[in-house]
């Protein structure tokens, strides 16, 4: 008894190569995580951001451009129907606005403290005083704190809170000032009558 062979394992390989090269393409294209990370133990997280960077720069242009003409509109009509029908608040005007995030901007708030950071780093060349003349610090620390996904109601200060401290630091600095100025005046004050004494 034998085993018939027909030696076609090479002509089938053919076939198999072929359709395991167009299910990478098709991973690639989709920005599947298993076609942009390597096999390996030690994969870096960097490595992984370079290369999905790469495919979003490909594929940037059509999801920016589904987000402006697709999806914000359709958002907003969806709103205004919600509100319509009573399903949905009204909101304040100019305080809520829909925003449509696509590509790398969605994967992730690590990328926008990243940004932040980037974009502090590249203002540190203009010197520490322009920072603070031109940097809002709260609205910084609101995005930081945004982007470690920290909710900040009660933790950082309004700034009336802020205002209020203020004003009182000032008015403890001019009453410090007053005092300083009334002890220098008590010694002029009894010298002048030792001379008009003494006259």
């Amino acid at each position: 008894m034998t085993v018939l062979q027909l030696q076609k394992a090479s002509d089938f390989r053919v076939a198999q190569d072929q359709a395991r090269d167009i299910a990478d393409r098709l991973s690639y294209a989709f920005l599947l995580n298993s076609s942009v990370q390597r096999n390996g133990e030690r994969v870096t997280a960097e490595e992984i951001r370079t290369l999905t960077a790469e495919l979003e720069q490909t594929l940037g242009g059509v999801y920016s451009l589904l987000s402006s003409e697709l999806q914000l509109p359709l958002v907003t009509l969806i709103m205004q129907q919600m509100q319509q029908a009573k399903r949905l608040p009204k909101l304040p005007d100019g305080k809520v606005k829909p925003s449509i995030v696509t590509g790398l901007q969605a994967l992730g708030r690590g990328q926008d403290r990243n940004k932040l950071r980037a974009f502090i780093d590249d203002l540190s060349v203009l010197g520490e005083e322009a920072i603070q003349r031109i940097l809002n610090e709260h609205d910084y620390a609101d995005r930081l704190a945004a982007s470690h996904g920290i909710d900040t109601g009660g933790l950082l200060k309004s700034r009336e809170q802020q205002a209020q401290e203020q004003q009182a630091q000032e008015a403890q600095m001019q009453q410090a000032q007053m005092m300083d100025m009334a002890k220098g005046a008590v010694p002029k004050v009894a010298e002048q009558a030792m001379a008009a004494m003494q006259q």
